[in-house]
């Protein structure tokens, strides 16, 4: 089975929708192709939003119960809230600018 084949058909089979899943196929070969493009796996490619879910669960003292449920060490899911914390922390102090 060809790449395109492949794509539309996974496509297709996640937004039910044959001819929408061609459409978008046409589009990613019309930008991307002849192009070689890495694709990283999904618990990369939408890591922000996982640190997120996982943050929103965490409450202070289920660190352990967090962790299992997003398939992360202890550590992972800490470093996780930490990143968070850090990025909350960067989008506040950009939206209301530095106090001193």
């Amino acid at each position: 089975m060809e790449i395109v084949d492949a794509l539309t058909e996974s496509i297709a089979k996640e937004v039910g929708d044959v001819d929408g899943a061609k459409k978008i196929v046409r589009r990613l070969t019309k930008d991307f192709g002849g192009e070689q493009v890495y694709i990283p796996q999904e618990r990369y490619a939408f890591r922000k939003e996982v640190e997120e879910e996982l943050y929103r669960d965490f409450n202070g003292a289920n660190l352990r119960e967090v962790a299992k449920k997003y398939g992360m060490s202890n550590s992972s899911a800490r470093e996780a809230i930490k990143r968070v914390r850090k990025r909350r922390a960067a989008a506040a102090e950009a939206s209301q600018g530095r106090l001193f």
